[in-house]
């Protein structure tokens, strides 16, 4: 079974024992749907050394989505799709600095961009209605990590309480409290997390805060520190 398929099943699984709980609350996740990734289908089950991860696809408040589908060879949200917020941008700079700083990176386009969660909501608020426990996807992204064999993970926002990066520290078996911290603007923070495996770092949202040099200089260190051998352009 396909990834999607799997997740297919998850999501309709989810929908109809939220109707049997909250029916109003139901509604809004039948009409919002979900989105696997702002990539192409393919990104997410071919290796490649970053994976970028967010807290969730947005939903527009009243607006139905259809259903969706995996996306064609090259397909890039960011890129393809028209955005009032800056965030596209702001994240599409980092994923050049990606495809920059990693030989393997053919195109910005192969780098696999999805969320922690796949349901579309319109805010943290919403995806706490819909029960956090009942809407996991912990392991479609640990089908997805198998795949991609990332050895960086970004993770934009990093909250101790709902961030993609508390999510992927509880995935490698940590706790967010375990991270390097590093201060950075407005009493925020650049956080990171090295597991056997990977290198896992937090940054704050992308809606919120640029991408400046000092944090890609951050991002550097931070790989540099991980594994020495990781700081060729080669990796």
């Amino acid at each position: 079974m396909s990834l999607y398929q799997d997740f297919d099943r998850h999501f309709r699984e989810t929908l109809l024992l939220l109707h049997t709980q909250q029916p109003q609350v139901a509604q809004k996740m039948a009409a919002y749907k979900y989105e696997l990734a702002y990539t192409a289908a393919a990104t997410l089950s071919q290796p490649c050394p970053v994976y970028m991860v967010g807290l969730k696809p947005f939903a527009a408040i009243g607006q139905e989505y259809p259903d969706p589908v995996p996306h064609p060879a090259g397909y890039h949200a960011y890129i393809d799709l028209a955005w009032q917020s800056p965030y596209p941008r702001r994240a599409i700079r980092l994923l050049e600095w990606a495809q920059r700083r990693f030989s393997a990176i053919d195109s910005v386009r192969d780098i696999p961009v999805s969320n922690w969660y796949f349901y579309r909501a319109e805010d943290s608020r919403q995806l706490r209605k819909y029960g956090l426990p009942l809407i996991d996807c912990s392991r479609h992204h640990a089908r997805i990590l198998a795949s991609v064999q990332p050895r960086v993970v970004i993770c934009v926002g990093n909250s101790k309480s709902l961030s993609a990066f508390a999510g992927m520290c509880k995935l490698h078996g940590s706790d967010i409290s375990q991270a390097v911290l590093t201060p950075y603007r407005e009493r925020t923070q650049l956080k990171y997390l090295t597991t056997d495996e990977r290198l896992i770092v937090g940054l704050p949202h992308l809606s919120r805060y640029d991408v400046t040099e000092e944090m890609l200089t951050w991002l550097e260190d931070c790989i540099s520190k991980y594994s020495p051998v990781s700081a060729s352009t080669e990796a």
